[in-house]
């Protein structure tokens, strides 16, 4: 992998150097960042011995080779989130791969001709619009993705995309999963409107990632997955910007040789507002999400009250609890940290409510500005849910539970192109006393600093 993106690199760069000659104009755009950051208390136990002190790196790197407006081929390099040190002294190109370059995007977009349809094809980024970032999908896969106008004011995405194909086992395991989608951007004077669907379909053979307490189940007779939503923002009463979306989501999976043992359902809705109001020195806002919950049974009944999720970004909303920070490593996505609460660790929606406050873009020095942000989660599962049958060595984020943060932001536009990044941040989650022992809710403290490069 490590020579194929290096062959590739020098032939941008040799395309890039002879682009005249070679009818080819060559474009390279990057996002590089790096942070140094400490984190006391990162698991929230300060009994735990974890690292507190870090630096990180990501580099990521896109290539455009553009034959003219109709046609182009694109491919982005990556580094991934690299910590300083982790490659060590002779352990390079080892298994963990924490010193090599791969590619993440490869795809080819052009126009069909004679027409206004544009087509992507290869691996890209595919993204399902959300306020806080998409509940749903976030992130690259192989497909084909065509868009087109239908009026000036209305548009259409179809896409088909193949998220998994485990050829490594055996050409005759019917392990794929497909995923079908559809958009349609509605843009009207001062309202910005997406009603989107997706159905998901998944081989008998398939492995399926569920949701919150849920073990990987092997659908060996029939899987299905589907998604509908809506996201809007509205400017038409300017200085006052109000969005949200809505989500709701259904997993289905059976095993007619064994129904209670390998039968599982889930379906869950997401719903989220915001409401700014743009002044020249500050934004102020403030923000809502809500995820619906487990009841007392769910788990137990092979049943599960949460929408599923296959790669969506929950927590743009917060740069410290969340992955809302620019920085890599431990000073972002604070709850995923959390050990032995399957509310905040597990993967997408796991039932929890996010309400707050922001002052955003503050400037009162030219190039600098500060973002000042207060944030109250709580459970929206079942008081009495634990964890998984009858134990409780894993518990549930409920109505008893709750949280809070505050974080301060600030960057400082040193260069067209490159910014300081400070960031501070204080998380304290109460656990109610009713959970396991081992359930810790010691507060964490964040302090992270670093620049970012864009090209």
């Amino acid at each position: 992998m490590k020579r194929l993106v290096t062959l590739a690199i020098m032939v941008a760069f040799i395309l890039g150097g002879f682009g005249v000659a070679q009818a080819i104009e060559f474009k390279a755009k990057g996002d590089w960042q790096i942070g140094v950051m400490g984190v006391s208390n990162p698991t929230f136990d300060s009994d735990d011995e974890v690292d507190e002190f870090q630096a990180t790196t990501r580099v990521r790197t896109t290539f455009e080779f553009i034959a003219n407006e109709n046609l182009r081929g694109v491919m982005r390099v990556h580094s991934g989130d690299r910590t300083w040190g982790a490659d060590g002294i002779g352990r390079e190109g080892d298994d963990t791969g924490v010193s090599s370059f791969e590619y993440d995007q490869a795809y080819l977009d052009f126009m069909i001709p004679n027409s206004p349809v544009n087509m992507k094809v290869g691996k890209q980024p595919i993204t399902f619009p959300g306020t806080f970032g998409s509940h749903i999908f976030d992130d690259t896969m192989w497909g084909v993705t065509a868009t087109t106008p239908i009026t000036d004011e209305v548009g259409m995405t179809l896409g088909w995309s193949r998220l998994d194909d485990q050829v490594s086992q055996g050409d005759d395991r019917n392990d794929e999963q497909d995923f079908f989608y559809a958009m349609v951007p509605v843009t009207l004077d001062g309202v910005d409107i997406t009603p989107f669907g997706m159905y998901g379909m998944q081989g008998a053979d398939a492995t399926i990632g569920t949701t919150a307490g849920m073990d990987e189940l092997e659908a060996r007779e029939s899987s299905e997955v589907w998604w509908a939503g809506v996201n809007f923002a509205v400017d038409m009463f300017d200085p006052i910007v109000i969005s949200g979306d809505f989500n709701y989501g259904s997993q289905r999976s059976f095993d007619t040789d064994d129904v209670d043992a390998g039968s599982f359902e889930t379906d869950g809705w997401i719903a989220a507002l915001s409401a700014q109001y743009v002044m020249d020195y500050m934004t102020p806002e403030i923000f809502f999400m809500y995820e619906s919950g487990h009841d007392e049974s769910d788990m137990r009944d092979g049943e599960g009250g949460v929408m599923p999720s296959i790669g969506g970004d929950l927590y743009g909303m917060s740069t410290f609890a969340g992955s809302g920070s620019v920085l890599r490593g431990i000073g972002r996505a604070a709850f995923n940290n959390y050990d032995g609460a399957y509310g905040f660790s597990a993967f997408g929606a796991t039932g929890k409510m996010a309400v707050g406050a922001k002052l955003g873009d503050m400037s009162f020095i030219d190039d600098v500005t500060h973002d000042l942000q207060l944030t109250y989660y709580q459970g929206t599962n079942d008081k009495d849910l634990r964890g998984v049958g009858d134990s409780n060595e894993d518990a549930f984020f409920t109505t008893r539970d709750h949280a809070w943060e505050v974080t301060f932001d600030t960057q400082y536009q040193m260069y067209e192109n490159l910014s300081a990044l400070l960031e501070l941040g204080y998380l304290h989650p109460s656990m109610d006393s009713g959970h396991a022992d081992g359930v810790e809710d010691d507060s964490a403290w964040k302090a992270a600093t670093g620049l970012r490069y864009m090209f």
